[in-house]
């Protein structure tokens, strides 16, 4: 019986699971990331929890970071590790590491109708090219290619692609960002970060965090429901931009830590407009479907059929 560890390593939270000869056994465990100093000390403290007849013989980790060499730092925390020495403190002989965002690409494929929920029209084709893309402390985005044994994933960092306003409120919050003389992601307004921003922008009110906007959303708050309004619509643009980039015939799924928390309030209208929005080529968007995945840990059920 081979024994896979899964971990899912964001900016706000490590997600960690056990798979059994290919499949995932038990539950989820979720850390904070706020409660250890540093990756090892979050996988060892999981790790410890198991007797040696359970040792994990091989491990897949999905981290929110470029994969570029054997150093790892992440995007959004002031953590760093080595592949290397992670492998000798987890004391497994086969260990891979992949972006976070690749990961949920490879689950696209497994996920069924309960795991996701249609946005607006398109139908997807069968083989062609999948897209991701989600917000969460930052922006995330892959896409999932068929290749001649399986599906490839992709690895990018489409978070920090240029933020490219479309009306005179985006326009503002533009500039507040530091544009043009700043560079300003994407990123900078699709995140939780980016939501706060967004707010003050366009109504000169801090707010402690994300959370507290939705929570005025859902009592009427007319400034934070205009505030995701604006959300919505610039997804909808990246999300249009990855489809034309990657020819995303297959669909475009939305995941992440926000929208799948924002319900009625994320203004699915106003992301189907501006995914379509592309001049001559809305026709070819308009037979690209959307997406939310409503299951929980995608990254995770993609590790799982990641092949080491």
């Amino acid at each position: 019986m081979t024994v896979r560890l899964l971990c899912d390593l964001g900016a706000t939270y490590i997600r960690f699971a056990i798979s059994e000869s290919g499949t995932r056994r038990g539950k989820t465990t979720s850390y904070r990331c706020d409660g250890y100093r540093s990756f090892f000390d979050a996988v060892t403290t999981y790790l410890n929890s198991f007797d040696g007849d359970m040792w994990p013989t091989e491990a897949s980790f999905a981290v929110a970071a470029p994969i570029t060499g054997d150093l790892i730092e992440l995007t959004n925390r002031p953590w760093q590790f080595s592949i290397r020495e992670l492998k000798k403190t987890c004391k497994i002989p086969r260990l891979s590491v992949i972006n976070d965002f690749s990961a949920i690409a490879l689950a696209l494929p497994w996920l069924d109708k309960t795991d996701r929920r249609k946005i607006g029209t398109g139908r997807p084709e069968p083989k062609k090219p999948l897209g991701v893309i989600g917000a969460g402390s930052g922006l995330g985005s892959s896409g999932l290619i068929a290749g001649p044994k399986g599906w490839i994933p992709l690895a990018g960092e489409g978070g920090y692609t240029d933020f490219a306003p479309k009306t005179e409120e985006e326009l503002s919050v533009f500039f507040s960002l530091g544009g043009p003389s700043q560079h300003v992601a994407v990123e900078h307004v699709l995140s939780g970060p980016g939501l706060v921003a967004i707010h003050k922008s366009l109504w000169g009110q801090s707010v402690p965090c994300p959370k507290n906007i939705t929570e005025r959303a859902i009592e009427g708050d007319y400034s934070a429901i205009r505030t995701l309004d604006m959300f919505s619509q610039i997804l909808g643009s990246a999300a249009g931009n990855l489809a034309l980039s990657i020819g995303a015939r297959g669909g475009v799924f939305i995941a992440g830590g926000i929208v799948p928390k924002l319900g009625s309030h994320f203004n699915e209208k106003a992301f189907r407009k501006r995914f379509e929005s592309k001049g001559s080529l809305s026709p070819y968007l308009k037979q690209i479907p959307t997406y939310l995945i409503t299951t929980e840990n995608p990254a995770l059920i993609g590790l799982e059929h990641y092949s080491l």
